[in-house]
C-alpha cells in the first residue's frame, strides 16, 4: 500500500506522515516513511526547478513501488507538484492520494511554482482546523474503512489497525 501525501510547503505533510507511520509501526504493520526533505538530503538533489522536482519525485515513486511490491506500507510526504505524475502512481499502483492544504502561509517560505492541486484525492484535509495528530488519525481511520469495504487490500498487520487497537 502506498499512501502519497501531497500539498504545498508547510501544509503539515511531514508531521502527518510521521505520526501515521508511527501509529502503523506500533500496531505491527511494516511501514516505511519517505519524506521530501530527507529524500533531497539523502540523494543530494537540491534542484527545486520544475524539472528537478519531477526527477526527484519520480525516483521516490520508483522506490515506493519497490517497497510496495515487498508488501510494505509506504507513506510518502512530498510536495510533488505534477498532477500527472501523481495520477500515474495512483492509477498504475493503486496509491492513495492524500491532499493537505492550508490557507495560512508561514513567513519566509516560498510557495512551489506550478503546483497542481489534486482533482480527486482519496483524502483531503485542511490543516488550518486540525492538528497533525488528528489528521493522521482521521487518515488511518479512513483507510481502515476502505479496507473493511474492500476498496483497498490489507497488508500484514493491518487487521490490528482495522480493529482500532492502535489507538
Amino acid at each position: 500500500m502506498i499512501i502519497w501525501i501531497t500539498g504545498l510547503e508547510a501544509s503539515g505533510k511531514t508531521a502527518v506522515a510521521r505520526i501515521a507511520a508511527n501509529i502503523l509501526a506500533e500496531a505491527g504493520v511494516d511501514v516505511v516513511w519517505l519524506d521530501g526533505d530527507i529524500w533531497r538530503s539523502m540523494t543530494l538533489n537540491y534542484d527545486l526547478s520544475p524539472d528537478g522536482r519531477h526527477r526527484n519525485v519520480q525516483r521516490a515513486m520508483q522506490v515506493a513501488v519497490s517497497l510496495d511490491d515487498a508488501r510494505t506500507v509506504v507513506i510518502c510526504s512530498f510536495v510533488s507538484p505534477n498532477r500527472e505524475q501523481r495520477q500515474w502512481l495512483k492509477h498504475t499502483h493503486d496509491a492513495l492520494e492524500v491532499y493537505l492544504h492550508s490557507t495560512r502561509r508561514k513567513e519566509g517560505i516560498k510557495p512551489c511554482p506550478n503546483y497542481e492541486a489534486p482533482v480527486d484525492p482519496d483524502f483531503s484535509f485542511c490543516t488550518d482546523v486540525s492538528e497533525s495528530k488528528g489528521v493522521a488519525n482521521h487518515l488511518i481511520n479512513g483507510i481502515c474503512e476502505m479496507v473493511r469495504n474492500g476498496d483497498v487490500a490489507p497488508v500484514a498487520g493491518w487487521q490490528r489497525v482495522a480493529e482500532g487497537s492502535y489507538v
